[in-house]
């Protein structure tokens, strides 16, 4: 029993260690910290690293970055990770290149950012190639450049890397840095999408609905919407709304319209926020119509301003 506990454990800091860090922080908070925990009292951390161990030394790292059993110390972090990433640690030298470049605590640095994530992107580290085809895209310390960014995700996304593959279906469906091809954007949304990226997932829907792939077909859109809705996806929880207050790839159904133009406009979207006071206007709430179509007027919709002139004069005489 004891020997099956002492394993279990061993291989829980395994999976620390190995992980992607991506995959780390999307576990639960008590079960990250449970992970880092063992792993710092089984290796020993502190002393071993001063003797030039490279997983403790990272470990280190990733305690001072994250802000476990200690306040966040990004400068302690960087000075741990550089120690492991000088032997060659892969993901302390992405986990590095993130640090220069989130301006967390440090000076933003892309250059030095970039420097590490080529030394981790070069062995294969896919997340460090997705970054590069950032910084690319988006000019980060580098000549904005589309078709090293299509290069350097595609690296990443043939490797099945969700965020990369999410971004070459941007590129395609803008045509930067590749010929414009909406079929190859599709095709690359859809990976992303079966790893459940709500990006994606409303992106691909909305090829659907917009018909830019072909065909317009308003089911599959609205299978792809309720899928990244549901993930909390603003957009898609708006457009899903409009699919059940039109009856267009679902049955008409105006109480789940208005539940999902609700999520939408909880998350401050605007055309949310005045369809969901138009709906309240139309079946006589106008206290609450009143409250949407003032947050949608807020930020500027004219529409909503137009609602709001029949409303208040009404409100004021009650």
């Amino acid at each position: 029993m004891f020997r099956w506990i002492y394993q279990k454990s061993i291989l829980l800091v395994l999976l620390l260690i190995v992980l992607p860090s991506a995959i780390v922080n999307s576990l639960p908070e008590y079960t990250r910290i449970g992970l880092h925990y063992r792993a710092l009292m089984r290796f020993k951390a502190l002393p071993k690293a001063k003797k030039g161990d490279v997983l403790s030394q990272r470990l280190l790292g990733q305690r001072y970055a994250r802000g476990l059993f200690t306040q966040k110390n990004p400068a302690e972090a960087v000075k741990w990770y550089r120690q492991a990433a000088d032997q060659a640690d892969i993901t302390s030298q992405f986990e590095l290149g993130k640090l220069y470049a989130s301006g967390e605590g440090l000076p933003v640095d892309y250059p030095e950012a970039l420097k590490w994530l080529y030394k981790a992107a070069e062995k294969g580290h896919v997340e460090a190639q997705s970054n590069i085809g950032t910084f690319y895209e988006n000019g980060m310390g580098v000549r904005q450049d589309y078709l090293a960014a299509a290069k350097w995700y595609y690296r990443a996304a043939t490797q099945g890397y969700a965020d990369a593959q999410f971004n070459l279906g941007n590129l395609y469906l803008q045509g930067l840095g590749v010929k414009k091809n909406p079929a190859k954007a599709e095709e690359w949304y859809r990976k992303a999408a079966n790893q459940s990226h709500s990006e994606a997932q409303f992106n691909l829907g909305y090829l659907y609905y917009s018909g830019e792939a072909g065909g317009r077909d308003y089911e599959r859109a609205a299978k792809w919407f309720r899928d990244a809705a549901d993930q909390g996806n603003v957009l898609a929880q708006y457009y899903l709304g409009l699919q059940y207050s039109r009856g267009v790839g679902a049955p008409k159904d105006p109480a789940k319209a208005a539940d999902w133009f609700q999520k939408a406009a909880e998350q401050g979207h605007e055309d949310a926020q005045l369809q969901l006071g138009v709906i309240y206007y139309h079946n006589q709430k106008l206290d609450e119509a009143n409250e949407w179509l003032t947050l949608a007027a807020e930020q500027g919709n004219a529409e909503a301003k137009t609602y709001l002139d029949k409303i208040q004069p009404v409100l004021n005489n009650k």
